[in-house]
């Protein structure tokens, strides 16, 4: 593999190693790293910054001679919004790099640092998204023993992190960029990045699709709002708003399936305390009515892309949309769980948990119509249920419709989508009764 030199420090076309970090007294400029390998270090969307096994960690950096088109014909595309996207990580990394942190309070005291945690109802064991203004957190939550994941624009303030304690898991880049694969996180620490962003929707949109059901999305930060408007007076190109009075707040998240539990704005604090809903009801596009669950529908198995058992090993049954209701059809698309029953001669008739994504398969180059696949957790003795009918009862959500910049990502998240739902359905017993509901008699 080629590598390039600079000082002692060896730098790889594709890994950069920051064990060496903690061998050398000096701190690596990497502006003249960057300048000295410029084809390697280039941006190309997001890039990770991660653990690659226990006690080992490196920079994995993406070039685009090594981006290639999957089997199953993945879209590589990038539109206007994801190139655009890019030059503002690259406008923000720099500046970051420069600069570290400046709109974080780096002598937040114990008691404030553990009222935000405190927010996001964490517990040891618990998986945690830490975003940019919120390093100051990620001391406190190693301490209550939490998987943390630190997403920033920064190489260095990534690398710094690193450097004291190597069991934080970073990704460097946009947070709407964090691969599937990362998720599901008990909770999400945003800081003050909705302030940053070209589109908070979108940002929250992203951060409650890495969320499992119930978990907590927190905004929040220590100097107030208006605190962080004194900083966007000096530095607008890179503050692009304030943070949202509540009212404004609820407008976001007004078709996305968050909650505002709590808000405090005063001048030395901004806290905004929103839950990821699942079970209960979901905002539909348009925010003027909503779905109850559960919902009941039966239809024809028919045939789909041939996708599921043949290149990602999880079958699942295409339901035919003509046979479905439409307040089915109309619900926001994303991947849902529930029971489902297979009505066919010869085969096991009870219900099984299942797990159901609705949507226009966005990962793929021929996505299009909308479709609805069910992957019923049950070994059949025979999968070949074409023709039959599925009887389903939906009982709630897990997250939003997403697309996957590769089939191992997408692979790994629905598996991740079927332990949530495993989860969900084995832990309630109001969810469990649907198992044996009327309507699987019928």
């Amino acid at each position: 593999m080629a590598s390039l030199r600079c000082a002692s420090l060896a730098i790889s076309y594709e890994y950069f190693d920051l064990l060496q970090l903690r061998k050398l007294s000096f701190k690596p400029d990497f502006t003249k790293i960057r300048s000295q390998a410029p084809k390697c270090l280039k941006v190309l969307g997001a890039r990770s910054l991660r653990s690659k096994t226990a006690g080992h960690c490196s920079v994995a950096v993406a070039r685009a001679a090594e981006i290639s088109e999957t089997s199953m014909s993945v879209s590589c595309e990038k539109d206007e919004e994801e190139v655009e996207l890019e030059h503002r990580n690259e406008f923000l990394e720099a500046f970051f790099d420069r600069r570290g942190e400046p709109f974080e309070d780096q002598g937040l005291d114990t008691s404030c640092v553990r009222g935000i945690i405190a927010a996001g109802s964490v517990k040891s064991g618990d998986s945690v998204l830490v975003g940019p203004g919120c390093s100051t957190l990620v001391p406190e939550l190693r301490k209550q023993l939490v998987n943390v994941m630190v997403a920033h624009w920064s190489l260095e303030v990534l690398a710094n992190l690193k450097e004291m304690d190597d069991e934080v898991r970073c990704w460097q880049g946009d947070l709407q960029q964090l691969p599937a694969s990362t998720a599901p996180f008990n909770a999400v620490f945003l800081g003050y990045s909705l302030a940053v962003c070209y589109s908070p929707v979108k940002l929250l949109e992203a951060a409650a699709s890495r969320c499992s059901p119930s978990a907590k999305v927190v905004i929040s930060y220590s100097q107030g709002r208006d605190g962080l408007t004194r900083h966007r007076q000096k530095y607008p190109h890179i503050l692009l708003c304030d943070l949202p009075e509540e009212k404004d707040l609820r407008s976001l998240i007004s078709t996305l399936p968050l909650e505002l539990r709590s808000f405090t704005n005063d001048p030395n604090s901004y806290l905004a305390k929103l839950e990821v809903t699942s079970s209960k009801k979901i905002a539909m596009a348009d925010g003027d009515f909503g779905v109850e669950f559960p919902l009941y529908a039966t239809g024809k198995v028919v045939y789909g892309f041939g996708r599921g058992s043949k290149q990602m090993g999880i079958p699942t049954a295409n339901l035919n949309p003509e046979d479905l209701p439409q307040e089915l059809l109309a619900l926001p698309k994303g991947v849902y769980y529930g029971w489902a029953q297979v009505r066919a001669p010869g085969l096991d008739t009870r219900s099984h948990m299942m797990v159901m994504n609705i949507g226009n398969r966005p990962t793929f180059a021929d996505s299009g119509a909308v479709t609805l696949e069910v992957h019923i957790l049950h070994d059949y003795e025979s999968s070949n249920f074409y023709g039959e009918e599925a009887a389903i009862v939906v009982l709630g959500f897990i997250r939003l419709e997403m697309k996957f910049k590769s089939l191992d990502d997408l692979v790994g998240r629905i598996l991740e989508d079927i332990a949530t739902a495993k989860n969900i359905l084995s832990s309630d017993e109001v969810l469990q009764s649907y198992q044996s509901d009327p309507f699987f008699a019928s």
